[in-house]
């Protein structure tokens, strides 16, 4: 129940404008506290407790700077994209108006 609260309240802070970077400090740092918990959770489940936080700390450092990686791969794929798209509706509305001019983007 408590790490419920705890992760609906990290998704609405997610959402805010003011909300920093993921690999500020403060939330790198309580990323990673709370990756050693959990794993250390699940790894003392299973009686190896040492194995599952530093599982846990590597899983919340990968997942820190390699979802920072991919959203960033992500915008720049969508970015890319829609300005060829916008190239391709702009050959298109050219098209339609004069067979005879060239776009000066499609040539």
């Amino acid at each position: 129940m408590i790490f419920t609260v705890l992760a609906i309240g990290e998704l609405i802070n997610d959402k805010l404008p003011k909300t920093p970077s993921r690999k500020v400090p403060p939330q790198f740092i309580a990323r990673i506290l709370m990756g050693a918990l959990a794993g250390g959770t699940a790894g003392a489940a299973h009686s190896v407790l040492g194995y599952g936080v530093v599982l846990g700390i590597l899983g919340a450092v990968a997942g820190t700077y390699g979802g920072a990686w991919l959203r960033a791969k992500l915008i720049e794929v969508r970015v890319l994209r829609n300005s060829v798209f916008r190239k391709l509706a702009a050959c298109d509305v050219s098209l339609h108006r004069s067979l005879r001019q060239p776009h000066p983007i499609c040539g």
